[in-house]
């Protein structure tokens, strides 16, 4: 019986013609890398590519909350024994002081090192999508946003651009707790403005309709109605309005807004804050630099 027959009869969905003869210097075992084994693995980093901040800080997170497991993804060594593919993995290792297990790869050409993660990886989009979500790009898109609001606080969240630092098993995690009260309630409401103004940024309306909400769903869903509709009565939504009409002529014309997000989001809060106070606007302006910086605005709830 040959050895694709043995496999076959153990694992029936194993199809492809077992070739193992032909690369007899390829070893793969599974093996529990202590972080001094990891040390030691990456001495024989000689030729990879720069450690990367985000991914690094992502599976250190993912380590240190015990959410690492065996998932079929192998660190590989060349013919002559140099680290191939899993150095950060391995970072992250000697990093948390954390014991993983992980599939080893031993013995493919040197050469062979462009093609490794050549391939399309999954986004956060993809996981959410396979979880059963219908709407699984603002889905992610919000849920991302409204965790680094967790994370950061609402100011820091708009305007730092890095991505979330979390592992993608801790977002699906935020989301799927989140998804039903503050997720989901926010999509129409975000549809309905970027639908109709081009340009201004989901993320940017998930982070501040989470919090004007929290001012009652009567409040916040008038004022969509009048951001999202031809006439507002309200001249402060009319202003801003004529923003989102300007920028968009520019992501028409030139592939980009003319307003930073940082604007963006000061003539939505100063906007929502006059709706909310009943204040009458004759011009809508921030202005962040020069001699006299302007502050960023808070986000008025209503008056207790």
């Amino acid at each position: 019986m040959t050895n694709n027959s043995v496999l076959q009869m153990s694992f029936p969905y194993v199809y492809g013609e077992n070739v193992e003869h032909e690369y007899p210097q390829v070893s793969v075992s599974v093996e529990r890398i202590t972080p001094e084994t990891a040390k030691k693995m990456l001495a024989t980093n000689v030729k990879n590519r720069k450690i990367k901040s985000v991914p690094l800080s992502t599976l250190e997170e993912s380590m240190n909350g015990d959410e690492w497991s065996l998932n079929g993804e192998s660190i590989i060594f060349d013919i002559n024994g140099n680290l191939l593919d899993g150095q950060h993995r391995l970072t992250s290792c000697v990093k948390t002081g954390k014991t993983i297990d992980a599939v080893i790869v031993r013995g493919v050409q040197g050469d062979t090192q462009d093609t490794i993660d050549s391939g399309t990886r999954r986004h956060l989009a993809d996981y959410i999508k396979m979880d059963g979500y219908k709407n699984y790009t603002d889905v992610s898109t919000i849920g991302k946003i409204l965790m680094r609001k967790a994370d950061m606080g609402i100011t820091t969240s708009l305007f730092d651009n890095n991505a979330t630092k979390r592992s993608i098993k801790a977002q699906r995690r935020f989301i799927h707790e989140q998804h039903d009260d503050r997720i989901e309630p926010l999509i129409q409401p975000i549809r309905l403005v970027t639908n109709r103004y081009k340009g201004v940024p989901i993320q940017l309306l998930g982070a501040l309709f989470d919090e004007f909400r929290k001012s009652g769903d009567e409040n916040f869903n008038e004022f969509v109605a009048q951001l999202a509709g031809k006439s507002a009565a309200c001249m402060p939504v009319r202003l801003l309005q004529q923003k989102f009409v300007e920028n968009a002529a520019d992501m028409r014309s030139h592939g980009r807004g003319v307003f930073k997000h940082s604007v963006l989001a000061a003539y939505i809060i100063k906007t929502w804050n006059a709706y909310m106070r009943g204040d009458e606007m004759k011009r809508l302006t921030f202005t962040p630099g020069g001699k006299n910086p302007e502050r960023f605005p808070e986000i008025f709830l209503g008056y207790e």
